[in-house]
């Protein structure tokens, strides 16, 4: 059996049988699709977001979530499964001097600035300064929603 069989094995049981997640806290179950077809990691996988989940009360996200999604796909309330993200990368990132400076960014290329504050974290940041720059990165930066989009758009027939 290889993993393909595997995974047509397991889609297979999950389409005929009803799947229970179980957590300790609960759990928010979404799509991975956002609004206006977005992939959900490219729009709230952000320097911006991550700030305001500094900033604010995990109670405004709670009910910030329950009114987007109209309280359809909630099973309870949201709690952290994993390791942030932006915060676990930008922690490595520092020990080997390759994170992103945003104020630096801000005065040097605002532009660059603005894509990675509002923009989704991506590795091509971490290629920006310090130890395996890549002269590409700023780039690929400013391009990746063009990348995402190219494969979203209709063929000319």
């Amino acid at each position: 059996m290889t993993w393909g069989d595997s995974g047509r094995s397991l889609i297979n049981f999950c389409a005929v049988n009803q799947v229970f997640m179980s957590t300790r806290r609960g759990a928010w179950v979404i799509r991975q699709v956002s609004d206006n077809g977005l992939p959900v990691d490219m729009k709230y996988n952000t320097r911006f977001v991550h700030i305001l989940f500094q900033l604010l009360p995990i109670n405004f996200f709670n009910w910030y979530g329950e009114k987007k999604l109209n309280a359809i796909y909630i099973v309870s309330k949201l709690t952290p499964l994993q390791v942030d993200f932006v915060s676990y990368m930008d922690d490595i990132a520092a020990e080997v001097g390759v994170r992103p400076s945003l104020p630096w960014l801000f005065f040097t290329d605002y532009q660059l600035f603005k894509h990675v504050l509002w923009g989704p974290v991506t590795a091509y940041q971490y290629r920006l300064m310090g130890a395996g720059k890549w002269e590409g990165a700023r780039k690929a930066i400013l391009t990746q929603f063009d990348r995402m989009y190219k494969p979203l758009k209709s063929r000319k027939v």
